[in-house]
């Protein structure tokens, strides 16, 4: 990513606190212009009742229905009260459209390995294979 491209991220990125209730999406909304990142505390991902994941730090989350311009599929939530960053998509959509294969790695980036089994696991319950292309072998 380029200096211009990372001053343009971090002087548009909102820096958010957040408190423990607070819904940071629904299932059905269409995102805005950015994806999250949790810089401190917990957010829950639910469909539903059904807990599907729990975000913490360093985690980014919102991010498949911004590049697939679809809506959300679950719901977040915050979980314990912190700081989540809002951060920008407009300018790193052409810089993740030349880089091969960002699009689909981006989006299971992870500091925990049991998440890429959780998520897959997800995805062969909920997604038609048609729209599996980006996790491989789920």
């Amino acid at each position: 990513m380029s200096e211009e491209e990372r001053l343009y991220l971090a002087t548009r990125t909102e820096v958010t606190y957040v408190r423990p209730g607070q819904v940071v999406f629904e299932k059905g909304m269409k995102p805005g212009d950015h994806f999250f990142m949790v810089r401190s505390g917990a957010v829950d991902l639910k469909d539903g009742e059904e807990l599907i994941d729990v975000f913490d730090e360093g985690d980014l989350f919102g991010i498949r229905p911004l590049l697939a311009n679809d809506t959300f599929r679950a719901s977040a939530t915050v979980r314990e009260e912190g700081i989540v960053y809002y951060i920008p998509l407009v300018s790193g959509k052409g810089y993740w459209s030349k880089t091969p294969g960002l699009r689909c790695t981006l989006p299971r980036i992870s500091h925990r390995p049991e998440r890429d089994q959780v998520n897959r696991a997800w995805v062969r319950s909920r997604l038609p294979m048609s729209e599996r292309t980006c996790y491989g072998d789920v």
